[in-house]
């Protein structure tokens, strides 16, 4: 399980089940535990206004 936090304000916004190593390059939905994102016309914001990824049909990326 890791956690996606902000890097810049710091503030986390998911966990997500992951069950392989390497690099994370997207998201499937399926997979997230616990969220606090704020998603607005496909764009997850923090409220710091940094871009944390886009929503997709099948996750985010």
């Amino acid at each position: 399980m890791i956690t996606v936090k902000c890097i810049k304000c710091k503030l986390k916004y998911f966990k997500y089940q992951k069950d392989w190593q390497g690099n994370l390059w997207h998201c499937w939905k399926s997979r997230i535990k616990v969220t606090i994102a704020f998603v607005m016309a496909n764009e997850v914001r923090c409220t710091c206004g940094n871009l944390i990824g886009i929503e997709e049909e099948n996750g985010l990326r």
